[in-house]
């Protein structure tokens, strides 16, 4: 088309401009339908109705089905963006018993449901048995107006576990579904003119494409969750509208109301007698809310400071009951409320009395119960898991423990020299402990190790005279973790149960054998000390933590000095004590297990060196009497003096040695062979690698290697004089002592004869042998005098030395492993009496998989993943704990016959609990069932604290109604006969309403076709959502 204007100019004359308009090039409108149509092919959902009616998956529901989505981005006018997503059930892996179940359910439903689908598929068969080659498309209609009149999946639960799921899904109970929805929140269709080009393009796009399934556009504000919608085929269309109030009508808030909005819709022509419409109720009751579930829980006086703790004014468990175990769960209430729904399927509109003076739906009266349960999981505080949060933030902390603590006074007149420390120590672990002692008599020999560490202690920006732990609890906490130095024989203790696993759950042991921690049962030294150290560091943080540190130093100090043995590191203390041979660091525990263990082998020494040192003196005062006389004895020195053998231990056998026949073959007393810790033994390789590789390398790594066979022949020289290296090959290696056969020629007949004799193997006999040459520079020297190969007074010191140079940080990561086992040990046993191992096992499995590979590369970064998996572990028992508290209390009555099929509900309850934030589970024979009758003590409780007016029900609960004001004492009693009495339910929290029915529409002569409306009715909103189906073709 063309046109022409004038333009005007000074200096020219009028020109005539004609302008072209191209009215086939594509608009913005046409190229948003051309996208939806793309779609709608690309994702193959343009089937012909015969395709779409012969689903394979056509008995799909709610229940069996599981929901699934892809998403694709349209543009409208560039500006303007949508996402259009495709929602539809696929069937998901079911027990067969439970298969079998939900298919009888689903042939009932089927049976009540209205007969527009099985009509039209009969159309469909006639008209095919007709005409073999010829099918008539046009009487079948789609899947999804056939899903309309379903009632399978009236009032089921269609959220998923991995996307939120529309609730149009809900409302009409489709099962297959597209929706346009705005790409972000802020451009909402807020105009009917806007949602009137969206459903123009939706009608041209399905027509265009033969698509059968039901195109919705969100329109309004998200949160107002309104739906406009279409849906085409077979000269049938549906049209799906939502209305949404933020009151109730009041003439609209029962079901006559409902009713007549319903008819109205579906068309006044209509004969009432001709056409019954269907109606299923659903009323909501709110059981419980958070405010009312008042549970016993202990909860921690926060401010209190933790200098106030003393075991002589304040009990301790008023403060912080247990510092045996870890902390654990939460003191939170994690279900926010519970919800009783009753279903009524069905129902005939003019059998039922629905208004506000009278209502013919009784609970009790319902077959089909349904449960829901809205947790809070995410937002409870745990305590166990942010403990560790709190103990894995001091890894970032390089100040050390001495300075934080100030150096000690040396002009203090309170400073205690070593020897006053060793004496007044040492009295603490010797005394008695009598209950009949005073109190400050205690304190006054107990303490020493307490009053010399605490006048050390100089905390940082605190004034020098307020300590971070006082002293009566830290004198509580080191008998705890020392008990043989106990003086205090608290009662408070013995009130503290620790959570242990039974000793014969073979799978938990040997999983947690693989950790690189500590005890096994998680009741060794170090298990008890890390769960005090996390205690400390809640309460006072890094000085505190930095105090009780410095105070087990101490106290480890103070037992190597006085050569006691370090209890709960290798079981039982008597047992260790009694074995000759030093039990050496075992390196697959972590290092600090290791380091505490090396001390003990230092102490083990140190004990092993004075009863030594003990015998010899013993010995030379029975050899050596005194002589009285003052005169002086001179003797004559002999020329030669025997050898004395020394340092025998017992007989070896009966072997003698090879040049004195006469003499047996002793084995000697030796020096075991030092041990070492995973970093000695990192250094000492290291030490040979640095060495080289020349001659001179060679052969002092050969020496530095040799230290223990020279200490050994050494020995075995002074206990055995006259022998031979053979002799100690016999003893040391009998495998290089082996026979060899000799030939020899006889010189009377001069034959061969072969003899066999004994020598020492051919690696023996290679030139520059080191066991040769150690032999020869070997002295007889008997053990007692041999220089120490395990110098447990240079040990120990540097273990301590390590010890006091630790940072925070680092003490915070040598005892990460240690804190972490005793958490999975917590989680475990606290699992395990709850019976939970079914549930926690995949967890536990990967939580056990990911520790081992943390602790043994001590990968610090990767602890968080293993909190993630502990705060999962609350949950489950947070939550577990409190449905026990609900639904397995003292007052619930359970017979030990129905006992299983409620702890199956329960635990059924939370495994969808955990996957979901709304948790619903159907209740088999509603009223009438076992958990029918402990939801009907729930409601019975919450009345009774409410005290309802029961007015409307004097009539039916006459007998009853008394037992609402009883006191507590006599509702126990009441509550025995409660096993075929429910209580009066409140007014419903909230009414849902489904009316169907199958009229022809628009006109009387119409083809049949499904109408369906729901409806909501809350003290927050009124909610419809319609769908009304009109003939095209008979109109």
């Amino acid at each position: 088309m063309t046109s022409t204007k004038k333009v005007n100019t000074e200096d020219s004359e009028d020109h005539e401009i004609f302008d072209i308009n191209d009215f086939t090039t594509a608009s913005d409108w046409e190229r948003f339908i051309v996208q939806i149509e793309e779609i709608i092919s690309e994702w193959k959902l343009n089937s012909t109705p015969f395709e779409d009616s012969s689903d394979l998956h056509k008995d799909l529901n709610f229940e069996n089905g599981e929901w699934e989505q892809k998403s694709e981005t349209i543009q409208f006018a560039e500006e303007i963006s949508f996402t259009l997503t495709y929602y539809y059930l696929t069937p998901k892996n079911i027990h067969p018993d439970i298969n079998s179940k939900k298919n009888e359910t689903s042939e009932v439903s089927k049976s009540d449901s209205v007969d527009f689908d099985s009509t039209a598929f009969s159309t469909i068969k006639q008209t095919s048995n007709n005409d073999n080659n010829s099918v008539s498309i046009v009487n079948l209609p789609p899947k999804s107006m056939a899903d309309l009149l379903n009632k399978t999946n009236d009032f089921q639960n269609v959220t998923s576990s991995q996307f939120n799921t529309p609730s149009v899904a809900y409302f009409y109970g489709l099962c297959r579904f597209l929706v346009i929805s705005p790409t972000r929140c802020n451009n909402f269709i807020d105009t009917e003119s806007r949602a009137n080009v969206i459903l123009s393009s939706i009608s041209i796009a399905i027509n265009n494409t033969g698509c059968l399934v039901p195109i919705f556009v969100q329109v309004n504000m998200i949160e107002r969750d309104m739906y406009l919608g279409l849906c085409e085929g077979s000269a049938l269309k549906t049209h799906f509208q939502t209305v949404h109030f933020r009151y109730t009508p009041p003439q609209y808030s029962f079901l006559p109301g409902l009713l007549e909005i319903f008819k109205s819709k579906i068309g006044n022509h209509l004969n009432e007698s001709s056409y019954l419409i269907s109606v299923s109720v659903r009323f909501t009751y709110l059981i419980q809310e958070l405010d009312e579930m008042k549970e016993s829980k202990r909860v921690l006086i926060k401010d209190k400071s933790i200098q106030d703790i003393d075991i002589v004014d304040d009990r301790l468990e008023d403060i912080y009951p247990d510092i045996k175990n870890l902390p654990f769960g939460s003191d939170q209430e994690c279900i926010e409320s519970i919800y009783l729904a009753c279903i009524w399927s069905n129902l005939s509109e003019d059998i039922i009395v629905d208004s506000e003076s009278y209502n013919d739906l009784n609970p009790q009266h319902s077959n089909h119960w349904c449960i829901t349960i809205n947790n809070i999981l995410d937002k409870c505080e745990y305590k166990l898991s942010n403990c560790l949060n709190q103990y894995l933030n001091e890894l970032k902390k390089t100040i050390t423990v001495n300075q934080l603590i100030g150096q000690a006074n040396s002009n203090s007149s309170h400073d205690l020299n070593a020897e006053e420390l060793k004496l007044k120590s040492l009295q603490k672990l010797t005394s008695s402990g009598s209950a009949a002692r005073k109190l400050d008599q205690m304190y006054s020999m107990g303490s020493n190790i307490v009053e010399k560490a605490t006048n050390k202690m100089r905390i940082l920006n605190i004034n020098d005279t307020i300590l971070p732990i006082d002293k009566g609890f830290l004198d509580f906490i080191m008998d705890y973790l020392f008990p043989d130095a106990n003086l205090r024989q608290s009662n408070v203790s013995s009130n503290q149960v620790i959570n242990k696993v039974d000793s014969s759950d073979d799978f938990f042991f040997k999983k947690m054998s693989l950790l690189k921690a500590s005890s096994l049962k998680n009741d060794g030294l170090l298990n008890k000390f890390v769960i005090c150290l996390n205690l400390i560091n809640q309460l006072g943080k890094s000085a505190a933590l930095a105090q009780l540190w410095q105070e087990f130093v101490l106290e480890l100090r103070y037992r190597y000095d006085s050569a006691v043995l370090i209890p709960g590191l290798e079981g039982d203390l008597k047992k260790v004590q009694s074995e000759d041979s030093m039990k050496a660091p075992d390196l697959s525990r972590c290092l600090l297990h290791q380091k505490i263990q090396m001390l003990n082998c230092c102490i083990k020494k140190k004990l092993e060196r004075q009863q030594i040192e003990k015998e010899i003196e013993q010995q030379i005062e029975t050899e050596c009497p005194k002589n009285n006389s003052d005169e002086d004895e001179f003797f004559d020195c002999e020329d030669e003096q025997p050898v004395i053998a020394e340092g025998r231990f017992k007989q070896f056998g009966e072997l003698t040695l090879l040049r004195k026949p006469s003499e047996p073959l002793y084995v000697p007393k030796t020096q075991e062979p030092a041990p070492m810790t995973e970093d000695m033994l990192e250094q000492h390789a290291s030490v040979l690698l640095n060495l080289g590789n020349n001659d001179d390398a060679s052969l002092l790594r050969a020496k530095i290697q040799s230290a223990s066979l020279l200490s050994d022949m050494q020995a075995f020289k002074a206990a055995n004089p006259g022998c031979v290296l053979e002799d100690f090959v016999r003893w040391y290696s009998p495998r290089d002592w082996v026979q060899v056969e000799i030939k020899e020629t006889d010189s009377d007949s001069n034959e061969e004869k072969i003899t066999k004799k004994y020598d020492l193997s051919n690696r023996m006999k290679i030139p520059g042998n080191m066991w040769v040459e150690v032999w020869e520079n070997a002295k007889s020297v008997p053990v007692r005098r041999q220089k120490r190969l395990f110098d447990d007074t240079k040990e120990a010191e540097q273990i301590f030395e390590w010890l006091n140079s630790l940072s925070i940080g680092q003490i915070i990561e040598h005892t990460l492993p240690i804190i972490f086992y005793s958490s999975i040990y917590t989680c475990y046993a606290e699992a395990f009496n709850l019976e939970l191992s079914s549930i926690t096992e995949p967890i536990f499995e990967a939580m056990i998989d990911k520790a081992i590979k943390i602790t043994r590369n001590n990968d610090t970064n990767k602890y968080q993943d293993l909190v993630n998996y502990i705060k999962s572990f609350e949950q489950i028992v947070t939550l577990m704990k409190s449905l026990n508290a609900k639904f397995k209390n003292r007052k619930s009555k359970i017979a030990n016959a129905d006992m299983e099929e409620v702890e199956n509900f329960l635990k059924e309850l939370l495994k969808q609990s955990l996957d979901q934030e709304f948790c619903q589970i159907n209740i088999k024979n509603g009223a009438h069932s076992v958990i029918g009758l402990l939801i009907s003590r729930l409601c019975r409780k919450k009345n009774s604290i409410r005290k309802p007016k029961i007015s409307r029900y004097l009539n039916e609960y006459q007998s009853i109604k008394s037992s609402i004001d009883v006191s507590e004492d006599e509702e126990d009693e009441d509550a025995k006969n409660m096993n075929n009495v429910l209580l009066p339910f409140e007014k419903p929290f909230q009414r849902e309403y489904i009316l169907r029915s199958s009229v022809p529409r628009p006109a009387p002569y119409s083809r049949q076709s499904p109408q369906r409306m729901y409806c909501r009715i809350n003290n927050i909103e009124f909610k419809l959502a319609g769908a009304f189906t009109e003939d095209t073709m008979f109109f």
